[in-house]
């Protein structure tokens, strides 16, 4: 049985046991993907490998994360359901400077799937 479908950032969406802090972590992955394409656009510098090149983009995008919580006024450590919806809506919204409506959709409802399973 292929459940691939049910895997969003390495998170098994039939879980009933999703923490916020999987989502929280999940987002980072989320926003670096969406984000991958603009990035490699800009020029690499030339001593880094392709890996560190990409490394650079998790961390870029951790950054993001976690400056988007302290934004919002929320606790990156201890988040909560409500936090992760502001969270997502408030970077949707940054994406917008960079990535087209379709995949910031696509990468809002993939989150969505994993909110929705918090009490």
């Amino acid at each position: 049985m292929d459940n691939s479908n049910n895997i969003v950032f390495g998170i098994d969406v039939t879980r009933n046991d999703i923490t916020a802090i999987e989502v929280r972590d999940a987002l980072i992955p989320c926003f670096a993907a969406a984000h991958h394409m603009s990035q490699l656009e800009q020029e690499k510098p030339e001593n880094l490998s392709p890996r560190a090149f990409d490394g650079m983009s998790i961390e870029d995008a951790e950054k993001t994360v976690r400056k988007t919580f302290f934004d919002i006024g929320a606790d990156y450590d201890h988040p909560t359901k409500k936090n992760l919806e502001d969270v997502i809506m408030k970077l949707a919204e940054y994406s917008k400077n960079f990535r087209s409506e379709k995949i910031i959709k696509e990468s809002k409802r993939e989150m969505w799937r994993l909110i929705d399973r918090l009490s």
